[in-house]
C-alpha cells in the first residue's frame, strides 16, 4: 500500500528496485544501444554479434545440431 502511494506521489518516476535493476543492466549492456520513441531499442548488429562469439553461443549451438544430426 505504501509503495502504491509513493509511485504515485513521485509520478512513477523513481520507480522499483526491478525497474532500476533492469535500467541499470540496460544502460551497462551495449554501447551502441539507443532508444528511439517510445519503446524502440535499436543496437548494432556488429556488436551484438561480437558478444555471442566471445559467449561462445555459436561453439554451444553447433555442438547441439551435431549431436541431434
Amino acid at each position: 500500500m505504501l509503495n502504491s502511494i509513493f509511485t504515485f506521489v513521485t509520478f512513477g518516476i523513481v520507480g522499483s528496485k526491478e525497474d532500476r535493476e533492469l535500467s541499470n543492466r540496460i544502460k551497462n549492456s551495449y554501447t551502441s544501444l539507443d532508444v528511439i520513441g517510445r519503446g524502440t531499442v535499436v543496437v548494432s548488429a556488429k556488436e551484438v554479434h561480437q558478444d555471442l562469439v566471445a559467449s561462445g553461443v555459436y561453439d554451444k549451438a553447433d555442438r547441439l545440431v551435431r549431436q541431434r544430426g
